[in-house]
């Protein structure tokens, strides 16, 4: 048992050192000092988040312009219903004859 861990640990020690290295760039490991490009990547960010912004208002104030005009048509039929049970009872109650 003993030799088969010596071996197992000379395996790994082995497998430790092995020559396989890459050589690499800093800016590819860390990342460009591009200042300008990142600056000109966060305005482009920034002006897609203000249309969407935009976008989104509209179309709630789209819906609420229609709700509007559907609560008024709705208001302007009972005025008309009104308007129309107060000539009837002017007229002492009588529906007018067709």
């Amino acid at each position: 048992m003993l030799l088969k861990k010596r071996e197992k640990g000379a395996n790994a020690r082995a497998g430790s050192q092995r020559d396989d290295f890459v050589e690499m760039n800093d800016s590819d490991l860390m990342g460009g000092n591009d200042f300008q490009a990142r600056l000109r990547a966060q305005k482009m960010a920034e002006q897609r988040r203000a249309e969407g912004k935009i976008g989104r208002q509209m179309e709630k104030e789209a819906g609420r312009a229609d709700r509007m005009k559907e609560l008024q048509s709705k208001e302007d039929q009972t005025m008309a219903m009104f308007r129309e049970m107060a000539k009837h009872h002017k007229l002492g109650g009588q529906p007018p004859t067709l």
